[in-house]
């Protein structure tokens, strides 16, 4: 049997294919796994902060300037865009987006009060009162007179009178001083003011002047078409109304009603 000799190309295939076999066993391909978690930045959440607005250092010329800095420590790329509302008014402070784990290092700032998740609130109660621990018999509840004496005025899509919200027993006529008054119009007349309802306006003039026109399902008068008006009409000054499992009321169940419709 003849020998065969090994040509230098053989040499190298072969020697190709070993290198390829050994760095197959040592160098494991790496999975999705890996590739998600060096490209998958943490997401991130609208988050309410509240700050000592005595604290802010003096080089910042005004809060906001401060509340960017803050940010910049936590992510220097996108700080700016990511402060989206500065509260000044009833509390100090900023909305952003953060993720958990920057939320978590800015709760630690100095300055800074509390940070915490804007979420969604849903409705618990139909009883605001009892939520709050007023009672109807003593204390300061009944010490306020229930809202007697005031007229909350509210501008919205209108007014749905038949409402047992809007019951009027035991109330006295509104004061002479009230200027208020009561519309006619489509499936609405004055005769429907009583003394809860102590007036109802429609105002449809600017989009009649402008050639707008009106939503064909609007009533033309102060009667509520679509339901919201009603139900924020009825929040506060709620005349006690049975319920499906007791008496829902307001927490001013004796002040009057003005609706302004827009």
């Amino acid at each position: 049997m003849a020998s065969k000799t090994s040509t230098p190309l053989h040499c190298l295939a072969i020697f190709l294919l070993l290198a390829q076999l050994a760095r197959s066993a040592i160098i494991p391909p790496s999975g999705p796994s890996d590739h998600q978690h060096q490209h998958n930045p943490q997401p991130s959440d609208a988050y309410i902060v509240h700050t000592d607005h005595l604290a802010k250092p003096s080089q910042f010329a005004t809060p906001k300037r401060w509340y960017t800095s803050v940010v910049a420590t936590l992510s220097p790329a996108t700080s700016l865009e990511r402060i989206f509302y500065v509260y000044d008014t009833v509390m100090h402070g900023f909305a952003a987006e953060l993720t958990d784990d920057e939320a978590r290092r800015l709760s630690d700032a100095p300055g800074v009060s509390s940070v915490y998740k804007d979420t969604v609130v849903h409705l618990h109660t139909t009883w605001s009162p009892g939520f709050l621990g007023l009672d109807k018999d003593f204390g300061i509840w009944p010490d306020t007179g229930f809202g007697d004496g005031v007229i909350i005025d509210f501008v919205d899509t209108g007014i749905w009178p038949e409402s047992a919200s809007f019951n009027d027993s035991g109330l006295s006529p509104v004061w002479l001083t009230w200027k208020g008054r009561c519309d006619d119009g489509e499936r609405f007349n004055a005769s429907m003011c009583n003394n809860k309802l102590v007036g109802a306006r429609f105002f449809a003039a600017g989009p009649r002047a402008k050639a707008l026109g009106m939503d064909a399902v609007e009533f033309q008068s102060p009667r509520d078409a679509h339901g919201h008006g009603t139900h924020v009409a009825s929040t506060a000054p709620r005349f006690p109304t049975p319920a499906c499992t007791g008496t829902a009321r307001g927490v001013a169940p004796r002040a009057r009603v003005a609706m302004y419709k827009a």
